[in-house]
């Protein structure tokens, strides 16, 4: 029968008996189920939207967006500080790896001195002066019987996973602050435009009246009254250009270029009056693919392995370690059997008392776990509420269009037929400049509600996780 020897069978009641003890901490957060919540109806009407398309904004069909999206991509400077953090993120993981791994290192030394002749030196070495060399080859591995190193890296690996999934938060939100800015730029070229026109308008009246007044069919008054909508028009124009200015130096600085790069920007092509396709379900589980979710949850579970790692911490690091060289005096026999050594053997630290450092933290650990598992929720919570937001912000967008079609239809027609009227001398030429003015107004209107659907839109595929794989 194998029989421990007395050093095995104390060392093994030493592993069992000899750890620092700790107090279980049993975490207080609970992860939110999302099948529990009231969705309201919003949510419940689109309960199946598919996920957005990568590349979902081609559906404006205006390729210089496009060209805008991809120059960010390349060389804006939150790209390139996204690539930096996951290249950090990743070298904090081989870091960790690298602790797991066996250490295998040559050590040479060679030193001239004088030994002693009242030790253990023997002749002719004691009392002289001699080279005393060595060369060793040592090697060391961590057995991590507790699995403490394991869950190091582990962790460090899930806080990468989250690093790379803020990127890609990262770039939907400059994906959709650039798409926002553009569409913004469209709709001030198209205010412009309706100014303009009204702006024409506004002479010709002016003209008129000022005609009027020379035969005497009109009032100074009513000449007064329009020449003071010019300044006002014209100051409308100038703080339309200078918005389109100022849009296209804020692009530029979004795509990584200084503020006159994009000067020469041409007039956006794409239509407010683009048709959205708009499903009509919503699977739950799609906020699941939005990087800001996906990355709380590797948190969370990174915040799972730290409390696996303090509490590993209580028990001993147990190393094996071993070496084999040569040592001796002077040179000729340095490399000969009689000048062999080696050795091998566990090296153990075992915690006893630390006065409360290790309870602390896996105490630290827990309430962090708990914090992760807030900071989740919460997220999950905000993606829920940006989502509802979108969808009926879109959706009243959408019924308010339709009213303004109807009205701009009306406008339309009225505009047509005192054409017609004036064409057959039934009525003056003001009349058709004042149904025109009517109609602008209407147009203006519609600018901005198509403006505010097309963005609605565009911040429901960021809601939805930006077409982000």
């Amino acid at each position: 029968m194998l029989r421990l020897s007395p050093l095995l069978f104390s060392l093994t009641l030493l592993l069992l008996t000899g750890c620092a003890t700790y107090q279980p901490v049993t975490p207080s957060s609970t992860i939110l189920q999302v099948e529990q919540l009231t969705l309201g109806k919003t949510l419940q009407h689109h309960a199946q939207i598919a996920p957005p398309e990568q590349t979902w904004w081609t559906l404006y069909q205006d390729e210089q967006l496009n060209q805008l999206l991809k120059e960010a991509g390349q060389g804006s400077q939150i790209v390139n500080s996204i690539h930096h953090r996951i290249e950090l993120a990743r070298e904090v993981t081989n870091l960790y790896q690298s602790q797991r791994l066996p250490n295998l290192s040559v050590d040479a030394s060679a030193d001239r001195e004088r030994f002693t002749a009242l030790q253990f030196i023997p002749p002719p070495w004691a009392g002289s002066t001699y080279w005393n060399n060595s060369i060793f080859t040592t090697f060391s591995y961590n057995l991590d019987l507790w699995k403490k190193r394991k869950n190091q890296w582990l962790a460090s690996v899930d806080e990468a996973k989250a690093v790379a999934l803020d990127g890609q938060e990262m770039v939907i939100e400059l994906h959709s602050a650039i798409i926002k800015l553009y569409l913004e730029l469209t709709a001030t070229y198209q205010l412009k435009d309706l100014s303009e026109e009204e702006l024409k308008d506004t002479q010709e009246q002016i003209a008129i009246e000022t005609q009027r007044q020379q035969v005497g069919m009109g009032s100074t008054a009513k000449v007064n009254d329009n020449e003071a909508s010019l300044p006002i028009i014209n100051n409308t124009i100038s703080a339309l250009n200078l918005r389109i200015q100022l849009l296209k130096t804020t692009l530029a600085a979004l795509i990584g270029q200084g503020p006159g790069a994009l000067d020469s920007l041409k007039r956006p092509t794409l239509t407010l009056h683009t048709n959205l396709e708009l499903p009509s379900s919503l699977p739950l589980h799609l906020i699941a693919n939005r990087p800001d979710v996906s990355a709380a949850l590797s948190r969370l579970h990174e915040m799972q392995k730290k409390i696996q790692v303090a509490q590993a911490a209580f028990y001993p690091d147990v190393n094996l370690s071993a070496f084999i060289g040569f040592e001796a005096i002077g040179f000729s026999q340095l490399l000969s059997r009689q000048g062999v050594m080696a050795g091998v053997g566990p090296a153990l630290s075992l915690p006893l008392f630390d006065g409360g450092l290790r309870q602390g933290q896996l105490n630290l650990a827990t309430t962090e776990f708990d914090l992760a598992v807030d900071q989740y929720n919460q997220r999950v919570l905000d993606a829920l509420k940006e989502i509802s937001n979108s969808l009926a912000q879109l959706n009243s967008m959408n019924l308010q269009q339709q009213e303004l079609k109807k009205a701009l239809y009306k406008r339309q027609q009225s505009l047509l037929f005192a054409k017609e009227s004036y064409q057959a001398g039934l009525t003056s030429y003001q009349s058709v400049l004042s149904n025109n003015q009517n109609y602008l107004t209407v147009a203006k209107r519609m600018v901005e509600i198509d403006q505010a659907r097309l963005t609605a839109y565009a911040e429901l595929m960021r809601a939805l996780g930006g077409g982000s794989q």
